[in-house]
């Protein structure tokens, strides 16, 4: 019988409550993904309503497929402080069967010293959103997933997913700060094929001044 499934679920604690609080909110909300997850918060119960559901549904599979697996991993990593900012990568992955699994990062930022989650929004300059947008999409024309392309190629395949991707651009709120700039994260799927991954877009702080308020453009050691 290869019918088997791996749940790994790792959070983390802080020496802030709040903090700690909201991130194991969101472990919460990891394993209440299922439609039929109870309405708690208690992570044994969790836990355990996770895998019986796990349990139930390879049933379904014959007991010899070769893709008779199921896989949930979760992992809160914490990045680093950018001024005042606090920042966190989220790994998912999830296998279900089929020809291959689904991962992301996403990537959780937080304000130490107003003890709040911190946003795209909270970042614009006012009436910056459309401009943002648009410089995002100028520097994924430049991608390398495009390296092999000729412009019109990557003109014709901008316009045959460009309406797909605008709420993507338009609210890019998967973000973190780098030495060289902020980075903009799309999941697979979010921005082009799976083929083409995870898509990460370097807006350079430089390049960034108009578009995002200044107490976030500037370098932290």
């Amino acid at each position: 019988d290869s019918r088997c499934y791996e749940l790994d679920v790792q959070g983390l604690q802080t020496n802030w409550h709040w903090l700690t609080a909201d991130l194991r909110e969101q472990v919460v909300q990891v394993l209440q993904a299922d439609e039929q997850a109870p309405q708690t918060d208690n992570l044994t119960q969790l836990t355990q309503a996770f895998e019986q559901g796990v349990r139930e549904t390879l049933q379904e599979f014959p007991p010899d497929a070769a893709s008779s697996q199921m896989m949930v991993q979760y992992q809160q990593q914490f990045i680093g402080l950018h001024g005042t900012m606090a920042m966190f990568a989220m790994s998912h992955y999830e296998y279900s069967g089929g020809a291959h699994g689904y991962g992301w990062t996403e990537y959780v930022n937080y304000d130490v010293k107003r003890r709040q989650r911190i946003h795209i929004q909270d970042m614009l300059v006012p009436g910056a959103q459309q401009a943002l947008a648009q410089k995002l999409l100028a520097i994924y024309g430049r991608h390398e997933v495009f390296r092999e392309d000729s412009p019109e190629e990557i003109q014709t395949f901008m316009h045959e997913w460009l309406e797909g991707w605008a709420e993507a651009f338009a609210k890019p709120d998967n973000f973190t700060c780098s030495a060289q700039g902020i980075v903009f994260s799309f999941a697979p799927y979010a921005i082009g094929p799976y083929s083409f991954g995870q898509v990460d877009l370097l807006l350079p702080y430089a390049e960034a001044e108009g578009l995002i308020q200044p107490a976030y453009l500037a370098k932290h050691d």
